[in-house]
């Protein structure tokens, strides 16, 4: 029922009604009377509304769906949800994990639920396995268990490819060893939960690297690199469990070769376009002009010179091999103009690539001038030279953007005048390859401001000159070495991706120039000490030279390390090599491995941290070794009694923590997948050392500590009693 004002003036018997109008009160702008009575009753229905309205939110409040936010726990409280790390969307929400809770607890104990599960808490691509479906088994006439008997079919290509991985399928004996410990992993109770950290990443619209005319890589730096299938496409609930082709792994030649007409296409796996057209007619199936094949050097020790096995004769299909993402043309073809999309795979969102960056554009006090490449230059050489031709005022704040993933092969000269904002970016979702010539130098003008941000740079340095007021690189690679080899070897493993020249301000004065380099990868950086402050946020410094007796530093003045680079700010970095620097002003859930030195140690920090031994620091807390042998010590001290530690003990203990404290990585030459992540063999210090428990590095954000705690307690509310689980990274 209506409280409203008419709807309880109409309940009135007639007689007061009546009696009420006679006082002869005017009618308002609605027609509605203003009666004393009306009056009266106008301020008894706006507490009767507010009533009605309450009594409604009663009713909302027992459902999750409508209930109001302070409501949310306690009826989570009612079904025993547990709350999680909000480090993914499926899980930042709790109205919504209490709500997938309440569904979910429906399908209790099945094992699509513990797949689904996997999958909204950690973010990643998740495979669920039931162990007890691999053991062998003595058949029995009335329950047959084909290929199952105990030994494995060697003839089967396809399961033995895939043996120690989530879809591995081949009759295992009994391993009475805990799962929970990743010890054992085939037992009756056990389940397998699987997890890929990295993600497919597509590549739409690149040219291939020619080794001649027929030979073709997919990747933009001509390095061996294996294709990645693109991943369910799924969102909310899953309806079926993974199988081969659903999460991002390599793809096979194998698996290519029977899902061709499956795998290629766009939305697919990969295409291909030759003069812009696609290879595979309106019509016809892709396996009638693709084939997979195995392109592999026929004389490994001379690589590319001693040419591809399997090329493909006039009129023949042309060949795709997807382990090492390589292409081989017909005859017919050679020389064309050919571009791809494909998926490459990496871990986190940095160094550039398809995903969002808007929110890292450069900002402008009014809508800047835009030159956009492609389509209104085609070159950034003739875009910059465009905007040197317009007025002061129009080019005062300007950005050029690349739109698509293409190859730009020159070398631009930026001159940015004074008080000048320049960004030089690509548009959202794409990574152009910018392929220098030489080094890029930029020449800024005081009081100017110039950014970069999502190129794929290659070839040359970028080169900072002049007196701007900052300086920034954003979601960018400089590749590490400048240039690979088709092994993804570095060309040159010495030389530097970033040089900046002394700005030449008067020693008196405070004024700096602030650079700034943020979600990159880069080589290593050449910076002097003297009117420049330097900034790294989640990113990778390599150094690819690592030879200790040659040992090019990552971050210094000077390759060898011995001149100090500026004062620095690094935070959640991962540095590959040495650093010098005059200060430290902050380093925060860092990993550097190799020494660090810092001239002035009485300002700045250290924190949750690893540096290298022997390294020279500031004031330093929780930071590893250091951390660890100190309790280390105090341990051993506390087992003998409380006797204080002899030197030889000291050393003894030192020793046994620094070789068990350093960083194991899964991968550390760049163009590798794995590139940068830490191996599941990490000390635990190092991969949940950081301030909140994250591991210490680039890949910070991955918070993947917190996601396997998600993960583990809700596998504890989720398994069936006596069913224990184990949780294994795929990649």
């Amino acid at each position: 029922m209506n409280f409203d004002t008419k709807s309880l003036y109409d309940l009135l018997p007639s007689f007061w009604k009546l009696r009420d109008l006679s006082a002869g009160a005017p009618a308002g702008p609605d027609g509605l009377p203003r009666s004393p009575l009306w009056v009266l009753l106008q301020a008894f229905s706006a507490e009767l509304a507010g009533l009605e309205e309450n009594l409604d939110q009663l009713y909302d409040d027992q459902f999750i769906e409508t209930c109001a936010d302070w409501a949310v726990p306690y009826i989570g409280d009612l079904i025993g949800y547990r709350s999680l790390y909000g480090v993914t969307p499926q899980v930042a929400s709790p109205r919504a994990e209490v709500a997938d809770t309440i569904a979910l607890r429906r399908r209790k104990g099945t094992v699509m639920v513990l797949e689904q599960l996997a999958r909204d808490v950690t973010g990643w691509e998740a495979h669920a396995v039931e162990c007890f479906q691999i053991l062998s088994w003595s058949q029995c006439m009335k329950h047959l268990r084909p290929g199952k008997g105990g030994t494995a079919d060697l003839r089967d290509a396809d399961s033995t490819a895939r043996v120690g991985g989530a879809y591995d399928s081949l009759p295992r004996s009994i391993d009475v060893r805990r799962i929970a410990d990743r010890a054992g992993r085939c037992n009756i109770p056990d389940i397998a939960i699987f997890l890929w950290r990295l993600r497919p990443r597509p590549l739409r619209g690149s040219p291939v690297v020619a080794t001649d005319s027929v030979r073709l890589r997919f990747h933009p730096l001509g390095i061996d690199h294996p294709l990645f299938f693109r991943g369910r496409q799924v969102q909310g609930d899953l309806q079926f469990l993974a199988v081969p082709g659903d999460t991002p792994d390599p793809i096979g030649r194998r698996f290519l070769d029977a899902s061709m007409d499956v795998l290629y296409g766009d939305p697919g796996n990969f295409r291909i376009l030759v003069d812009g057209t696609d290879v595979v007619p309106p019509g016809t199936a892709p396996s009638a002009a693709l084939c997979s094949c195995d392109l592999d050097d026929l004389d490994p020790a001379l690589g590319d010179a001693g040419g591809w096995a399997h090329l493909p004769a006039a009129g023949g299909r042309i060949a795709v091999d997807p382990v090492l993402g390589r292409i081989a043309l017909p005859p017919e073809l050679a020389g064309k103009s050919v571009s791809v999309f494909f998926h490459y795979a990496f871990a986190a969102d940095i160094g550039g690539g398809d995903y969002a960056r808007t929110a890292s554009f450069a900002a402008f006090p009014a809508p800047p001038t835009m030159v956009k490449v492609p389509s209104d230059q085609p070159t950034i050489t003739a875009a910059l030279a465009y905007l040197a031709g317009l007025s002061a005022q129009d080019q005062a704040d300007a950005v050029v953007e690349v739109e698509d993933n293409g190859l730009y092969a020159e070398t631009p000269v930026v001159t940015v005048a004074a008080s000048q904002r320049l960004e030089i970016r690509s548009s959202d979702g794409n990574r152009p390859h910018l392929l220098l010539g030489g080094d890029l130098a930029v020449s800024a003008a005081a009081g100017s401001v110039v950014s970069l941000n999502g190129f794929l740079v290659s070839g040359g340095a970028v080169h900072l000159s002049g007196t701007p007021e900052s300086f920034a690189i954003s979601h960018c690679t400089l590749v590490p070495g400048r240039s690979l080899s088709p092994d993804g070897s570095p060309l040159a493993p010495h030389a530097p991706s970033l040089v900046c020249d002394p700005p030449g301000f008067d020693p008196n004065s405070d004024k700096t120039v602030a650079v700034s380099v943020d979600h990159c990868i880069l080589g290593p950086v050449r910076v002097p000490a003297d009117g420049i402050r330097l900034t790294v946020l989640d990113s990778v410094l390599d150094s690819p030279d690592r030879d200790p007796t040659s040992a090019v530093a990552a971050l210094a003045a000077s390759d060898d390390g011995t001149v100090a680079g500026p004062p620095s700010t690094l935070q959640r970095c991962t540095v590959l090599g040495r650093i010098h620097v005059r200060e430290l002003d902050l380093a925060s859930d860092c990993l550097v491995d190799g020494t660090a030195q810092v001239d002035r140690r009485q300002a700045g920090c250290a924190r949750f941290s690893y540096f290298a031994p022997d390294s020279v620091l500031p004031r330093a807390f929780r930071c590893q070794p250091t951390t660890a042998i100190g309790e280390a010590w105090d341990k051993l001290q506390t087992a003998q009694g409380g006797t204080p530690l002899t030197l030889a003990q000291k050393d003894a203990a030192r020793v046994l923590v620094e070789n068990r404290l350093r960083p194991d990585f899964a991968e550390t030459r760049y163009g590798r997948p794995s590139y940068g992540l830490l191996s599941e063999a990490c000390a635990t210090e190092i991969a949940a050392g950081a301030s909140d428990e994250s591991e210490m590095g680039a890949f910070h954000d991955l918070f993947q500590p917190q996601k396997e705690g998600n993960l583990r307690i809700r596998l504890e509310e989720y398994l069936r009693f006596g069913l224990e689980a184990g949780i294994f990274h795929a990649t």
